[in-house]
């Protein structure tokens, strides 16, 4: 089994080297970037089961279930995986709470079992499973997690998530997912087919135009966050 130190070195190659890279540690101070390599690793690992569509998706549902009693296996001080070695010392040093990282699997699972969604408050649940969580473990390990920021953040995530949508249209397309709520759709007289016929006509504008204002609200709604920061974080946010 690899120590501890290599097992964050496995989490930081990862989140360095993958495919889908980004900036993955640079908000936080250099002394908790082990901690998010671990938590993004963790992450990543499940959303690339996800997304492997050369996989049946009731096996891609199989080994994510077989993730999360990973996870729960990790939490009863049971692992063997280098990513969960390295997110036990995480979750030992900051107690992080168990359901933060089961509802970023929970929303793999729902990016597998759901493409379509009613009103604008079921893609907010599905924000608070795959984008509010991870603010959250931000903000717990930079030392500022209460009520009032979890509150702040998870409107700034559901923004981020949302707006993340309205620029990844192509792309939904070609999984067959809407992530616009079909009620908009009814009310403007556009069907299913006019979007995945591409149809960018009116209103479709006034659909797109209805998600870009609720996003902006939900940045408004946040924006006081930024109070409540500071050093590399706070410039992350501003």
């Amino acid at each position: 089994m690899l120590t501890t130190a290599e097992a964050f070195e496995f989490c930081e190659n990862m989140a360095k080297n993958h495919y889908e890279n980004f900036p993955v540690g640079l908000l936080v101070d250099k002394r908790l970037r082990k901690h998010v390599y671990s938590i993004y690793a963790f992450a990543r690992f499940a959303d690339d089961i996800a997304d492997n569509e050369t996989i049946p998706i009731v096996e891609r549902k199989t080994a994510l279930n077989a993730w999360n009693y990973m996870l729960d296996r990790c939490y009863d001080g049971y692992f063997d995986h280098p990513i969960y070695i390295a997110l036990y010392e995480t979750i030992k040093e900051f107690n992080i709470p168990k359901n933060l990282l089961a509802d970023l699997i929970k929303a793999f699972l729902m990016d597998l079992e759901k493409t379509r969604y009613s009103n604008f408050d079921e893609i907010l649940f599905y924000c608070n499973h795959s984008a509010n969580p991870v603010g959250r473990l931000i903000l717990i390990l930079a030392g500022k997690a209460d009520d009032e920021t979890f509150r702040l953040s998870d409107s700034i995530c559901s923004g981020l998530q949302i707006a993340n949508f309205l620029q990844d249209v192509s792309h939904d397309i070609l999984k067959d997912r809407i992530y616009f709520p079909l009620d908009s759709f009814i009310v403007h007289g556009y069907s299913e087919k006019d979007f995945f016929d591409k149809i960018n006509n009116e209103a479709f504008l006034k659909i797109f135009r209805l998600q870009a204002k609720r996003t902006q609200e939900l940045f408004i709604n946040g924006e006081k966050l930024i109070e409540h920061l500071s050093g590399r974080l706070k410039l992350e946010i501003i």
